[in-house]
């Protein structure tokens, strides 16, 4: 299909438009959601400050095997709960642009999703840590921009992982094909997102009207490349 023109404004319009017709529901899954990032934040620092001050305390071999297994499992929780809350929120705001609604329970996400999140989001920093590493072969701004043209490539991942229901390897795979020719476009998306989102005060309350601006352009690209094989 021959690729038109999106407008990253018009995604913009169409997302805070979205946003406010649903204005008391995402405002409510916003305090939600930092209500339990909060407490679980809280929750693993009392439970690992119990467990330095256990080792602290005890010479017993057991014991402290123990309280190693215990401290990394929790260490793992804590990543896995962690990638759970980045997805949740794309899963509603998903929602919200296929079926005008979504619920509270739909913020607990499904663990093959979370593992595929946990196994792209390793894969895709580790190619931002491979252009690090070249750094000391090649120039600044050489780097800079290779690294950013990848980058954009595989940034679909995750929204290929919550709306395709992909695995990690699939979803890397279908970004880079997707983004072929739009790298302009998604830098543009990508800048209006984050421009938007880290506002002082108010950027994570217009954290939703940014992911709804997102998918649109995700779904338009979708659309001018579904008849390619994947």
């Amino acid at each position: 299909m021959e690729k038109k023109n999106i407008s990253v404004l018009v995604a913009w319009q169409y997302g805070f438009t979205k946003y406010w017709q649903h204005f008391g529901f995402f405002i409510a899954m916003s305090c939600a959601l930092i209500g339990i990032a909060v407490g679980f934040v809280i929750g693993a620092f009392l439970f690992w400050s119990l467990i330095v001050m256990l080792l602290n305390d005890t010479s017993n071999i057991m014991l402290l095997v123990c309280l190693y297994t215990m401290f990394f499992c929790s260490a793992f929780a804590f990543i896995y709960a962690v990638i759970a809350l980045m997805l949740a929120p794309s899963r509603i705001a998903f929602d919200i642009y296929d079926n005008g609604s979504s619920s509270f329970n739909r913020l607990w996400v499904s663990r093959k999703m979370v593992f595929s999140g946990l196994i792209g989001n390793c894969l895709y920093f580790a190619i931002f840590g491979i252009f690090l590493f070249s750094l000391r072969f090649f120039s600044l701004w050489m780097v800079a921009i290779f690294c950013g043209i990848v980058l954009m490539r595989f940034s679909l991942f995750e929204f290929l992982i919550i709306d395709k229901n992909v695995g990690p390897i699939q979803a890397l795979k279908m970004s880079w094909r997707l983004s072929k020719g739009r790298v302009w476009l998604l830098f543009k998306t990508s800048f209006m997102f984050h421009s938007i989102t880290k506002l002082p005060l108010v950027g994570y309350f217009l954290l939703y009207p940014g992911l709804l601006m997102c998918i649109s352009v995700y779904r338009q690209l979708l659309a001018e490349n579904e008849n390619k094989d994947y």
